[in-house]
C-alpha cells in the first residue's frame, strides 16, 4: 500500500514473501517503472517473510504508481500489481480501520 505524505513523499508497505527453494528474495521499488529503492537479500521463511517500507520523495503534483517485485537468488522476479497512492493525511487510524482488522485498540 503506498500513501503520499505532505512535502511530495510517498511510503510504500508491504508484506514479505516467501522462497522455499533459496530462503532469500530482493524486493526492488519501482516508481512509474523506474527502480528507486532496493531491499535485501533478506531471509524469506514462510514462518517469518517480514514486513517491508520504501520512502520515496521529491514528488510532483503528478500520479504516480509504485510496483514492488520480489527476486530470488536465480533472478525470477514476482511482481505486484502497480499500486497507486492513497490521498494526502490518511494517517494511521484511518489506514488500520480501512484494512477491516477484527479487534482496534485506540492507544491514544
Amino acid at each position: 500500500m503506498a500513501q503520499l505524505l505532505p512535502g511530495g513523499k510517498a511510503v510504500i508497505d508491504f508484506s514479505g514473501a516467501s522462497d522455499p527453494d533459496s530462503g532469500t528474495l530482493t524486493y526492488k521499488v519501482y516508481r512509474d517503472g523506474g527502480l528507486i529503492k532496493t531491499i535485501g537479500p533478506v531471509w524469506a521463511h514462510w514462518w517469518n517473510s517480514g514486513l517491508f517500507q520504501a520512502r520515496d520523495s521529491g514528488l510532483g503534483r503528478s500520479a504516480h504508481t509504485y510496483r514492488v517485485d520480489a527476486v530470488d537468488a536465480e533472478g525470477n522476479a514476482a511482481p505486484s500489481g502497480n499500486n497507486t497512492p492513497s490521498t494526502t493525511g490518511v494517517g494511521y487510524r484511518t489506514a488500520v480501520l480501512n484494512a477491516g482488522p477484527s479487534t482496534y485498540w485506540r492507544l491514544n
